[in-house]
């Protein structure tokens, strides 16, 4: 039986791609772990991606044997593993190489792929981040802009729910009325606050009202307020975040500020009518969980965080998504195609197809810091070629195929002081992605075009 020890503070020191280093006198056997198959929603949603064979697992944050060694894949995180009946944690940063020293900006591209349609980006919220509210919390290590994840996740998803989701409820109210009776009398109470102080005008009534003041909303609107607190903190906050603070505020402005108690959680509804507010509510426990207010008022992070996961890999190509609607006027992201040939159907997904002068484009996009390799080539000209219209019957074949003339593959490159400096320069690295191309006697064309990141600002 094959075993892969290691030492439990190696996996808090992990990052994205590099080997787990390997020791006889480890205590814990990663082995077991990498083929683990758990029945949980971030399997579930991946799956239904792009991923029906559950062959990248983000509940161990992609572990996987490579070359005889056992690394983590493209997700960033921290996770607790099971060994037995015990629970280690696996903290899982981004590559050094793309990462370098850790100036890539990863919250504000978040922000800017989740503020984007997803019609043009092809992502979703499932798809590039997930957290398990359920789960024991793990110490938070110091992972690029982990607050920020949270906090623009949060935003983000409350932001759209709000807008058709947010629900009233029957309130229980206690209130001392004058001149007029409503609901059931307290007795106990009306002798207390009012028959012995000769107030005889005055009754104590318990009643209930329908409003928007339930629990579910107070939660969102406590992490609502510590997230909006904490963005007041930071230098240079991407301005989405102020926009969604602004639009969930306003939904939900009949709901009193409100300070969480730990069994609140197990308190709320999360099904049938009130199924809508379970992922909110998980990200609102998460940020509670991060974030919590200091005496002042002024928001402080903890040094504990939920599990979670980012998906890098869908995270770049959802910023790519963002560059290219910058340049083009259509931009369709991870739409399936089919291709039926000799009575049989082949369905395929092109990360982008986009126009540009009439003229349409495949853009494939590779989470590769050193180049593509070949079979990358050999995808992205596939796609284009299965989904150019053939020639006429009768045509010269020289003429080629007409429609779909350009295969282009989008891979990171430098960094650009902020998101729009970023959007920017690829405007022009768009614009001169023919000076290193290469054009087939039918003018086909292959190119590739480096994606401009946004640089993190160190605080």
């Amino acid at each position: 039986m094959m075993r892969y020890p290691v030492d439990p503070i190696t996996l808090t020191q992990a990052h994205e791609w590099i080997s787990l280093q390997h020791t006889e006198q480890g205590s814990v056997d990663l082995a077991g772990v990498v083929g683990l198959k758990m029945d949980h929603p971030w399997r579930q949603a991946y799956a239904k991606a792009d991923d029906p064979d559950y062959t990248d697992n983000p509940c161990t944050l992609g572990l996987h044997w490579s070359l005889g060694t056992i690394k983590p894949s493209h997700f960033i995180g921290a996770v607790n593993l099971p060994f037995g009946n015990e629970q280690h944690s696996l903290v899982v940063r981004p590559r050094d190489v793309l990462e370098k020293q850790a100036l890539v900006d990863y919250g504000a591209m978040f922000a800017s792929v989740l503020a984007a349609p997803s019609s043009v980006t092809g992502m979703e919220l499932n798809w590039l981040f997930g957290c398990d509210p359920e789960s024991e919390s793990i110490r938070a290590y110091d992972l690029p802009q982990l607050t920020l994840l949270e906090v623009t996740a949060f935003l983000a998803t409350t932001a759209h729910f709000v807008q058709r989701h947010l629900r009233q409820g029957f309130v229980q109210v206690r209130e001392n009325l004058t001149g007029r009776v409503r609901g059931r009398i307290l007795i106990a109470a009306q002798i207390r606050e009012n028959l012995v102080r000769a107030r005889s005008e005055r009754m104590v009534c318990a009643y209930q009202q329908f409003n928007p003041d339930t629990l579910e909303n107070r939660l969102l609107k406590a992490a609502l307020e510590v997230c909006s607190r904490w963005i007041v903190s930071l230098p240079h906050p991407p301005p989405q975040l102020q926009y969604w603070v602004w639009a969930i505020r306003a939904a939900l402005a009949p709901v009193p500020e409100y300070r969480p108690h730990p069994r609140d959680w197990s308190r709320v509804r999360k099904k049938g009518l009130m199924a809508a507010y379970a992922q909110p509510l998980a990200l609102a426990r998460l940020v509670l969980t991060r974030l919590h207010l200091m005496p002042d008022g002024q928001a402080e992070e903890s040094d504990q965080t939920l599990p979670f996961f980012l998906d890098a890999n869908r995270l770049f190509e959802g910023w790519v998504g963002v560059c290219l609607n910058r340049v083009c006027t259509s931009v369709r992201g991870q739409e399936w195609r089919r291709l039926d040939l000799l009575g049989s159907s082949y369905k395929f997904r092109p990360d982008f197809l986009l126009k540009e002068n009439g003229q349409q484009i495949i853009v494939d996009s590779k989470y590769k810091p050193d180049g593509p390799e070949l079979q990358d080539l050999y995808q992205v000209i596939g796609y284009a070629r299965l989904l150019a219209t053939p020639a006429p019957i009768g045509a010269d074949c020289n003429q080629g195929m007409e429609g779909l003339r350009e295969a282009c593959l989008a891979i990171p490159g430098q960094l650009e002081a902020n998101v729009e400096s970023a959007l920017e320069q690829f405007v022009n690295a768009w614009a001169a992605r023919y000076n290193h191309s290469h054009c087939w006697a039918d003018e086909f064309r292959l190119s590739m075009v480096n994606v401009p990141l946004p640089k993190a600002r160190v605080q």
